[in-house]
């Protein structure tokens, strides 16, 4: 499938929610539309191009599935995170010493379940341009989409083990209009 073809797909869908406003009140099912929108237009995407066997589902538009070998739907595995969000700090920027710019910042996210709300909080890892991007354009509150993958690590403290989960941005958008 080529990237370009998927990133329009992604890219459409992704307008599609900043335009409707569901980012403010996400409901469940407006959010489950969005996301079997988005697999679909990557299925068809690589249909198009004649690469069905790229889309890591047996799943097909209009609830129809294709059998998929077991051993090629086993051999696939994913490692992704989407989350659109606000920055809960500025970015907190440093170098490494072997010149490499990285940067952390946390993301809030509000969970609905029935009549209950929550926030949840993310720490994102930003590295390269990534961490460019942060420094240049990101500030606390900022509604932003991320789109990376899940890394888990451990610390101690005072003799315990502390677990820690991260998510390594692969790409950054923001969604706050700048000012121009």
């Amino acid at each position: 499938m080529s990237k370009t073809k998927a990133r329009e797909a992604m890219w459409d869908v992704l307008s599609e929610i900043v335009e409707s406003g569901i980012l403010r009140s996400v409901h469940a099912s407006n959010a489950t539309r969005l996301h079997q929108q988005a697999l679909d237009a990557l299925v068809l995407a690589a249909e198009e191009d004649g690469d069905a066997s790229a889309v890591p589902s047996s799943r097909r538009p209009g609830g129809a599935f294709t059998p998929v070998p077991e051993e090629a739907e086993m051999s696939r595995t994913v490692n992704k995170v989407v989350l659109v969000g606000n920055g809960g700090s500025d970015p907190d920027l440093h170098i490494t010493a072997s010149g490499e710019k990285k940067a952390a910042l946390s993301l809030a996210t509000t969970t609905r379940e029935g009549n209950e709300e929550g926030t949840d909080w993310h720490r994102v890892r930003l590295h390269g341009r990534q961490a460019q991007f942060a420094e240049d354009y990101v500030s606390r509150g900022d509604k932003l989409y991320v789109e990376g993958r899940l890394e888990y690590d451990s610390y101690e403290r005072d003799g315990i083990t502390i677990p820690t989960t991260e998510i390594r941005a692969s790409e950054i958008v923001l969604l706050t209009p700048m000012d121009g």
